[in-house]
């Protein structure tokens, strides 16, 4: 199938890029240029401008694909307001710059949300390693973990639930519609980009539908940002979350979010207090009263909090007289 690169596409696929691993950023664009649904744009934005990128991106001679440079770096949630603000499809979906989607992702979602008359179309997806080999355990561990595999295929009027419980993997396995991001430059949550663009959906009371193939792939690796623990993502997922927290409904939802709140700014909390920030660390405690019960119950008996936390060590005692002084 010819596509009229004249016309708007359908699909824009955004790609935010941050001196990324050479490799991992090729396969991501093999995936995208394999698509078997043709109709489709990829938007690069790469903050880092790293002359590499440019030059493997433009490997692929593909007009479709546009590389942009920017002049400073914007962080995960400008890079990707960025790459938005560059594209001009219908519908978009954002794939992480080590991430890959499999040749029938498209072809398999666009469709779905044409007869489903849906907002948002989301699916499985696979775990795999730095090598790019699959990781069939933790898989299916993660899809029990956000609800997937006690999901059923069709359409979920109430998306309430799926962003609740994170069934929804925005950086990797959905596709939706452009307006959804209307307001996505009025925020800044760094790293936790991802939740708080489901919060938009939740906002829209968008209508999603599922499909339960595994039609992507989550890489795993030491350098994933969410597996770093920064305070600049725990911040981030703290604020995603509040946000969500304004449009939830149901008290039962209502009381996870508030959980989540809470377990977001302890990380960000004992991030600070990892790195011996102990001005930030105090700045959060002060806003937080949660921070001082949990504290106050959770010090004498530090182990068990070592178990939830795992950048508590044991100098935290003392760190935590520097924080309270």
């Amino acid at each position: 199938m010819l596509v009229d690169l004249t016309e708007r596409p359908r699909v824009s696929v955004l790609l935010a890029a941050h001196k990324s691993c050479e490799r991992y950023f090729r396969e991501a664009i093999e995936s995208v240029v394999s698509q078997t649904f043709r109709n489709w744009e990829l938007v690069i934005s790469d903050d880092s401008a790293t002359p590499k990128l440019q030059e493997i991106s433009e490997s692929f001679s593909d007009p479709r694909i546009h590389y942009v440079s920017q002049p400073a770096p914007l962080g995960p949630h400008g890079n990707h307001l960025a790459a938005f603000q560059q594209s001009r499809g219908e519908l978009i979906a954002i794939l992480n710059h080590d991430d890959v989607i499999y040749s029938n992702f498209l072809e398999e979602l666009v469709p779905m949300i044409d007869l489903d008359v849906a907002d948002v179309a989301f699916c499985d997806h696979d775990v795999i390693d730095a090598g790019g080999l699959r990781n069939p355990e933790l898989t299916a561990e993660l899809s029990k973990r956000w609800g997937r595999t006690d999901l059923v295929a069709g359409v979920y009027s109430d998306i309430e639930p799926l962003v609740v419980s994170q069934s929804i993997s925005v950086m990797n396995a959905s596709l939706f519609k452009r307006e959804l991001l209307g307001e996505l430059h009025k925020h800044e949550v760094g790293p936790a980009y991802d939740i708080f663009v489901s919060g938009l959906f939740l906002q829209s009371k968008s209508r999603a539908t599922y499909n339960p193939k595994r039609l992507s792939a989550w890489r795993v690796h030491s350098n994933n940002i969410s597996s770093l623990g920064s305070p600049s993502w725990s911040r981030g997922a703290a604020e995603s979350w509040e946000f969500i927290l304004r449009f939830s409904q149901r008290p039962e939802f209502k009381r996870t979010v508030h959980q989540k709140i809470q377990k977001a700014w302890l990380h960000c909390f004992l991030a600070h207090l990892e790195l011996n920030e102990y001005e930030r660390a105090r700045e959060i405690a002060i806003h937080l009263p949660f921070l001082w019960r949990n504290l106050a119950a959770s010090a004498c008996r530090f182990p068990r909090m070592a178990k939830t936390a795992r950048y508590v060590r044991s100098s935290v005692v003392r760190k935590l007289k520097l924080v309270f002084k």
